[in-house]
């Protein structure tokens, strides 16, 4: 006999109008778009590469590696970030296979680092969790969104096709952005849910999991210590006591347990997400026909 386990889809009565109102608000918030042209030695000198900077949400202060060819061929626009607590570089890899390029930074992380100056203690997932409104995942969605926005603003008439582009934070968040713009052509995401139980297990245990663990406790009255051994005990030196304590026994105990066991502690490099790759096949871009010739001239 079968049994299922996953329960039904639920969401707020208000889930669609609270979606709605984001765009809307976003839709009516300037911009302000600021480009800086910088250089970086080793890029197609048929490709430029500019940091962009923008108002997102709540006019958060956002900023964004844009490579965009010369010629203002009309190409494929790839709207891309980054993994959880993670940072974004040039795609230069996107560039050079004919396709312009934005890689924003969502706010709290990389270049955008100064437009959360007040992150929860308990990890940057929990920050602003009181209501909907002022949660940091609404927030770095609409990063995400005026990330593009923006560069089809700049781009206009020679955006082709717009990809959405992320693995693991950022797939998450191209999700969401196109669920709720409509915008993109093409998802290209990655993330560990999708049939990689083991990948799912060590991001999760190492990053937001641990995180909303420590929360829960906290709200079922169980003291900061025990809280600040859950949240960190895959990674010690974020406890804020240096002395022997719960956090580093509790550490002490997960990595003697793993040891035994032959396993891995679950650790995990923030940000290491971004090191995968998604190969997109340019046929599903449109892009098969165009000279990249220029992309590698001297």
């Amino acid at each position: 006999m079968r049994h299922r386990f996953k329960p039904a889809l639920t969401r707020p009565e208000d889930f669609d109008a609270f979606w709605d109102s984001t765009r809307l608000q976003l839709e009516q918030l300037d911009p302000a778009v600021e480009r800086l042209a910088t250089t970086e030695d080793g890029g197609p000198p048929a490709v430029a590469l500019e940091r962009v900077g923008f108002m997102s949400l709540g006019r958060a202060r956002i900023s964004a590696h844009m490579l965009h060819w010369r010629d203002d061929r009309p190409r494929p626009l790839v709207v891309g970030s980054h993994g959880y607590g993670g940072h974004c570089t040039p795609r230069w890899d996107w560039a050079a296979r004919g396709v312009n390029v934005i890689s924003v930074d969502i706010r709290g992380c990389g270049l955008s680092a100064g437009a959360l100056p007040h992150p929860s203690r308990w990890g940057y997932v929990l920050t602003g969790i009181e209501t909907p409104e002022t949660s940091v995942i609404r927030q770095a969605v609409c990063d995400y969104m005026q990330a593009a926005r923006v560069a089809q603003g700049l781009l206009r008439e020679r955006v082709t096709k717009t990809v959405f582009e992320g693995v693991s934070f950022a797939g998450g968040l191209a999700l969401m952005a196109q669920a709720v713009m409509g915008e993109a052509d093409l998802l290209a995401v990655g993330v560990p849910t999708f049939g990689w139980a083991e990948g799912r297990n060590l991001f999760v245990r190492s990053g937001s999991g641990a995180e909303i663990g420590a929360y829960l406790l906290g709200l079922w009255g169980l003291s900061y210590p025990i809280m600040e051994a859950v949240a960190n005990h895959h990674r010690p030196e974020r406890c804020q006591t240096t002395e022997m304590g719960i956090c580093t026994a509790v550490s002490l105990a997960n990595h003697l347990i793993h040891e035994q066991l032959g396993t891995t502690t679950g650790s995990v490099t923030p940000g290491v997400e971004q090191a995968a790759v998604i190969d997109v096949p340019t046929s599903a871009l449109g892009i098969d026909d165009l000279d990249l010739s220029s992309a590698s001239s001297a």
